[in-house]
């Protein structure tokens, strides 16, 4: 597993607080972001201001004692992909930062790719 963030800032935080225990990479020119098709927040959608996904994200963040800062690129919105085999399983691109993947979709999605092997996913 590896993740691919949009800027230093704040990755040093994520890494201490020990969030992800792959690697990470960088992207500051946002080319894989781009690349993947993966969307800004913006004003058309009040830059997910008016998302109750985002507002319980924000609440689950401070249950776990996660504090927030408005440094950095909030806007950039992420993804997940599944790549098994070279080929893309599973895909689901955030349209707002409250967005998140659906776990067992993403675990159906992997069990499938692997009972058909790697070279046929």
């Amino acid at each position: 597993m590896v993740a691919v963030g949009c800027q230093m800032e704040g990755w040093k935080e994520f890494r201490d607080g020990k969030f992800f225990s792959g690697d990470v990479f960088v992207d500051e020119s946002k080319e894989a972001f781009m690349a993947l098709g993966l969307r800004r927040s913006g004003l058309s959608d009040g830059y997910g201001f008016f998302d109750p996904a985002s507002w319980a994200a924000v609440y689950r963040s401070w249950q776990r004692g996660v504090q927030g800062d408005l440094k950095g690129d909030g806007f950039q919105m992420g993804g997940t992909f599944v790549i098994v085999g070279g080929k893309c399983v599973y895909d689901h691109r955030m349209q707002s930062p409250g967005d998140k993947p659906d776990v067992d979709e993403i675990e159906a999605a992997l069990s499938a790719a692997l009972k058909a092997g790697p070279e046929r996913a």
